[in-house]
C-alpha cells in the first residue's frame, strides 16, 4: 500500500513476521496526523498480541520520506 502524507503525518505499520530490507509487505498499515490515536492502536495491538513487530512512522518533510520513529517487537 502506498502511503499518501495527506491522509495523516503519521503511521503505523503492522507486520505478522519481523521486516527485513522491506521485503515484508505489512499486515495492516493505518496513518493519522494524531500521533497519540496510533500509540493507542499500538497498546491495543500488543494486548492482543495480534502481530509480531509493529512500527510508527513519521514523515520526513525535509527528507521527503518516511523514517521509523519507534519499533515494537512481540516475543
Amino acid at each position: 500500500m502506498a502511503l499518501n502524507v495527506f491522509e495523516g503525518q503519521c503511521c503505523l505499520k503492522c507486520f505478522e513476521t519481523e521486516p527485513a530490507d522491506n521485503a515484508v509487505e505489512p499486515a495492516i498499515t493505518e496513518q493519522s496526523h494524531d500521533l497519540s490515536q496510533l500509540k493507542e492502536k499500538v497498546v491495543s495491538h500488543l494486548g492482543a498480541r495480534q502481530f509480531k513487530y509493529l512500527e510508527i512512522h513519521r514523515w520526513n518533510a525535509v527528507a521527503g520520506e518516511w523514517a521509523i520513529q519507534r519499533s515494537f517487537k512481540v516475543e
